[in-house]
């Protein structure tokens, strides 16, 4: 007879064992019941029946204590979990906004770089088409009146029209020098100088 009600306190011992060693997040009833057959168990075979109630119900005291703490516990590291989630995500957040920002500086100061650029361009192209000054006339005074006399006499025969052989270097005759340089691709002038003789008179002037 005490054999059989030791076995079966023993059966509440290992019930016990069983339901209170349960996962971290097991529900404080279940933590209770498993502590208070443990208790029960262990109470009986140490003090008889008596003990086995007093087991029990100090048994379930420190089950749902035991319970709840753990239950504390999970729900603490689950808002700390939960806190590190966020912490990361705004952590993200801050470095793709910062990447994006970057990009944006980066794109404008291609941008103005760009634009100075293509000011510079213009700027060049707008010197290059200044017209550059136009040489100074020789004095009609320094001019020879046989070199011009030669010069009217080889665009007469190149067919340019100089007007009289005079050896004056007038209106008629600066504009047929022209009209000869325009022609051969020379710089146009209009004045009388010893290479424009000798280039007139190497195409047969």
């Amino acid at each position: 007879m005490v054999r059989n009600a030791r076995n079966s306190l023993a059966v509440f011992v290992v019930a016990g064992l069983v339901l209170a060693s349960g996962p971290a997040g097991a529900d404080p009833f279940r933590s209770a019941v498993g502590t208070g057959l443990l208790g029960a168990g262990i109470g009986g075979i140490a003090g008889g029946g008596s003990g086995a109630a007093k087991g029990a119900a100090i048994g379930a005291g420190v089950g749902i204590l035991a319970g709840g703490a753990r239950q504390n516990r999970q729900q603490q590291q689950q808002q700390e979990q939960q806190a590190r989630q966020q912490q990361e995500a705004e952590a993200a957040r801050l470095r793709a906004e910062q990447e994006r920002l970057a990009l944006d500086r980066q794109r404008l100061e291609m941008e103005q770089q760009f634009q100075r650029e293509r000011e510079m361009m213009q700027q060049q192209q707008r010197q290059q088409q200044v017209a550059a000054p136009a040489p100074a006339p020789v004095p009609l005074q320094t001019v020879d009146s046989a070199l011009i006399a030669d010069i009217q006499r080889s665009l007469t025969i190149l067919g340019f029209q100089p007007g009289p052989i005079d050896g004056i270097l007038g209106a008629s005759t600066v504009i047929a020098i022209k009209n000869y340089e325009t022609s051969h691709g020379l710089l146009v002038t209009g004045q009388a100088s010893h290479p424009l003789l000798e280039h007139m008179r190497a195409r047969g002037g």
